[in-house]
């Protein structure tokens, strides 16, 4: 893959998980609370962490695609260390979206 395709490529994914982020944003708006934050913070995790696909050549690619490509055909290793950013980042984000629900009810 050249490098112009490679950021084209890049350039559509992000347009479309940009629009697929927005629907879900606008169709969790009358959600619960929390069910509406740990929906969304879990797409856009998903959607929008990146590992490296290729590392002697730096090339990155969503981490959810290749988590599930090597779980299934590949390597099972790799599938699991590529889903390795996926849960501490949803976590990390996930205790951030708590503590801001919780702090959120207690000054109400």
């Amino acid at each position: 893959m050249t490098s112009s395709s490679y950021i084209i490529a890049w350039i559509i994914y992000l347009l479309a998980a940009s629009g697929i982020s927005f629907i879900v944003w606008n169709l969790s708006r009358q959600w619960r609370i929390e069910l509406k934050y740990i929906s969304r913070i879990s797409l856009l995790v998903l959607l929008f962490t990146p590992y490296f696909s290729d590392p002697e050549q730096n090339r990155l690619a969503p981490a959810i695609l290749i988590s599930l490509f090597e779980l299934v055909f590949g390597d099972k290793q790799m599938g699991l260390e590529s889903a390795t950013p996926l849960v501490l980042i949803w976590a990390v984000s996930a205790a951030i979206a708590l503590l801001y629900i919780l702090t959120r009810r207690s000054a109400k």
